[in-house]
């Protein structure tokens, strides 16, 4: 197998990428003869330092010619930081790497497992639809079962799944239906916040509406411009969808909240600054709160914290 050429961008490893741009050594760790063959093709060992490389192989494959572009991340590795593993943790990370084809070092392996976590975490778009051989042949049944019956009416078409499925085109069921393959899954984080918050919001309105007219005027004077007006305002729905996603849902779906029940979840504002202020001084008090309702101080020290601090009274 002959290398005819590799081009590179900066990286880390002068002298070895020297050395593949003069043609000395293949990109794959094998050397060259000065016949200009290999003497053996491996793993990509050398590409792993985050370049982008283009390498023209030459091969007997079927007497053709081939021609592979080999993509890596474009970035080059300039940070460095210190991180520190127990020893169940770094025999499982060890275990990882020895399932891997090329067996990578320990801080390649970090990579490689952080940008698969990054990838199904925060850019869905990157996630593949794969179905396993159980999988497949579970939903051929059931499209068979779907046409014998003469079922009608579903969104799902069951010609369309049994194409994709024997035919390997599994990207098609994204393309075809995007709104069941989204790659969104609500975080367990953003679930446990909205909960806090409407537990919060219940207990304010509940306060404020055993109070007497005389504390509902304390309120409105000492905790302004919110003292007036003690209801849950939602989230907003242009940058903390997610928020009202979840509150939508607990609230339509889950009957949980009911309280909330028929009203719009769109504040048409940022609110999210607010209750995480607010949160902290509910917090305590909602350990306090069993067989009685928040008395008008709580509210407003409650309804205070949501204020900015730069916009708080001295």
């Amino acid at each position: 197998m002959q290398l005819e050429r590799a081009v590179t961008a900066p990286v880390r490893d002068g002298d070895r990428e020297a050395e593949i741009l003069s043609g000395t050594v293949s990109p794959c760790g094998g050397r060259v003869d000065p016949t200009g063959h290999t003497k053996h093709i491996e793993a990509f060992d050398i590409i792993r330092t985050k370049t982008v490389i283009y390498v023209h192989l030459y091969g007997n494959y079927g007497q053709r010619q081939e021609e592979r572009v080999f993509l890596m991340n474009p970035q080059v590795l300039t940070e460095r930081f210190e991180m520190r593993l127990g020893q169940s943790d770094l025999d499982e990370l060890d275990a990882w790497r020895a399932r891997q084809a090329d067996v990578p070092s320990r801080s390649e392996a970090v990579r490689r497992l952080m940008e698969q976590g990054l990838a199904a975490e925060g850019r869905p778009e990157k996630r593949d639809i794969r179905l396993g051989d159980g999988e497949r042949l579970i939903l051929v049944m059931l499209c068979q079962l779907f046409k014998h019956l003469k079922l009608k009416g579903g969104e799902i078409d069951p010609d369309f799944v049994e194409d994709v499925i024997f035919g390997g085109h599994y990207w098609g069921l994204d393309w075809k239906y995007s709104g069941l393959y989204h790659g969104h899954e609500d975080s367990r984080a953003v679930v446990t916040e909205v909960v806090n918050i409407l537990d919060m919001w219940y207990f304010l309105e509940r306060g404020y509406a055993a109070l007497s007219k005389k504390d509902k005027d304390r309120v409105a004077a000492e905790a302004e411009p919110f003292g007036s007006n003690v209801r849950f305002p939602g989230f907003d729905g242009n940058h903390e969808g997610e928020h009202m996603g979840v509150a939508d849902f607990l609230i339509k779906k889950l009957d949980r909240f009911s309280e909330f029940e028929g009203r719009g979840m769109n504040a048409h504002m940022p609110t999210l600054e607010g209750y995480r202020r607010m949160l902290p001084v509910f917090e305590p008090i909602r350990k306090t709160l069993t067989g009685r309702d928040l008395n008008a101080t709580e509210i407003i020290d409650i309804l205070n914290a949501r204020l900015h601090p730069s916009r708080r009274k001295a």
